[in-house]
């Protein structure tokens, strides 16, 4: 028989691999191609992971402020921070950007000349507002994008402008809602005389105009810096009383039309008329001019501005009605009374976000200054 092989010797304690050098803090010394210890001041930048932060001792050679590391330079305190982190690495999400509107493209435009249309005008604004809201509806994905994004800063602009004014810009409209409110109390509780208050009730709400006029003044004059305090807004808004009403109806009967054509239209005509009137001194139909030429700037986020608003008022109104309903006897009486309350509060918002629509438009799409020429006409 063959002999069995020899078993290997086992290795000596003088042939087994030397035990890896350690310095005078414990760290170990990694040897170079050449087998020697590596030099000192480069023992850092082995020893310590990359991303690591730690505060190494800096008295003797400090390790170099950059290195292949990924290890950044030293602070006053004599610490090393933590790299800064790579794409797609690290613990925790990104933040997400928050998008931002595109930026008007082309030269900005001049705002239109403060001149009276003819009433002869009347029968040309109407289709020119039908074909605007044709062509906003046919390049809708062809234009700027509108996203949550830009319909929360037009609501959070316009709040931002009504919070500091909301109970003065919310008593006149609160007025004529809560007068309305009541007479159509008194026409349940008093039914003989419901064919008079009946004939009553559509006259109030013609101060209703008045009502958003002085609002409006008001809230404007708090935005481009003069100070109208609610009893000069309704002196100023008295004084006018002619022109105001007789631009208001004619204007107003002109966005009616309007909004039988497939509503769009009418809002076309009717967005920005307080602050033409008040912020340019326009008159009579150049104030469904001068909306339908800022409607044709901007007309998807106001379009879609004023859905979201108009929602969220028919749903309160819905909720407030249904949860007062049910309390028996003053159900009814109480949801009449609060949905007035409601009224005054979203016809002062309505106001303040016309208003920062208005000149959020003119700066982005017309040159010179809004706001300047705004506080030129109040003076």
């Amino acid at each position: 028989t063959e002999p069995a092989p020899a078993r290997s010797a086992a290795p000596q304690p003088s042939q087994r691999a030397p035990e890896p050098a350690a310095d005078e803090w414990g760290a170990p010394v990694a040897d170079d191609d050449w087998g020697e210890p590596a030099p000192k001041d480069d023992w850092a930048a082995k020893a310590k992971p990359a991303g690591k932060a730690a505060a190494w001792p800096v008295e003797d050679d400090p390790p170099e402020a950059a290195g292949d590391d990924g290890m950044v330079a030293v602070n006053e305190d004599q610490s090393w921070d933590e790299p800064a982190p790579k794409p797609g690495k690290g613990k925790g999400k990104p933040a997400k950007e928050t998008p931002k509107r595109a930026a008007a493209t082309g030269p900005k435009s001049e705002a239109p000349p403060a001149e009276d249309v003819p009433f002869s005008a009347a029968g040309k604004l109407i289709p020119q507002a039908i074909q605007a809201a044709l062509a906003l509806s046919k390049n809708w994905k062809a234009g700027a994008a509108v996203g949550w994004t830009e319909i929360q800063a037009a609501l959070s602009g316009a709040w931002g402008l009504l919070e500091p004014n909301l109970i003065t810009a919310a008593m006149p409209i609160g007025a004529v809602a809560l007068t309305t409110a009541v007479l159509t109390l008194l026409m349940f509780w008093i039914s003989s005389l419901a064919g008079i208050f009946s004939l009553v009730i559509p006259l109030v709400s013609l101060l209703g105009i008045l009502a958003h006029s002085v609002t409006s003044l008001h809230l404007l004059g708090a935005k481009v810096g003069v100070d109208i305090p609610l009893d000069q807004a309704v002196k100023k808004v008295l004084g006018d009383l002619v022109p105001l009403l007789v631009s208001f109806l004619l204007a107003g009967l002109v966005s009616l039309v309007g909004f039988i054509c497939i509503i769009v239209p009418g809002v076309a005509l009717s967005a920005f008329m307080f602050p033409a009137y008040w912020a340019e001194g326009r008159r009579n139909l150049a104030l469904n001019a001068r909306s339908l030429d800022l409607f044709e700037k901007d007309g998807k986020r106001i379009l879609l501005v004023g859905i979201t608003i108009g929602a969220v008022n028919v749903v309160l109104n819905v909720i407030v009605g249904q949860v007062l309903g049910f309390i028996p006897f003053v159900g009814f009486y109480l949801s009449v009374l609060v949905g007035a309350a409601v009224t005054a509060l979203f016809g002062a918002f309505g106001q303040a976000l016309m208003l920062w629509m208005y000149f959020d438009i003119r700066t982005t799409h017309e040159s010179g200054d809004a706001e300047a020429e705004s506080r030129a006409q109040l003076e």
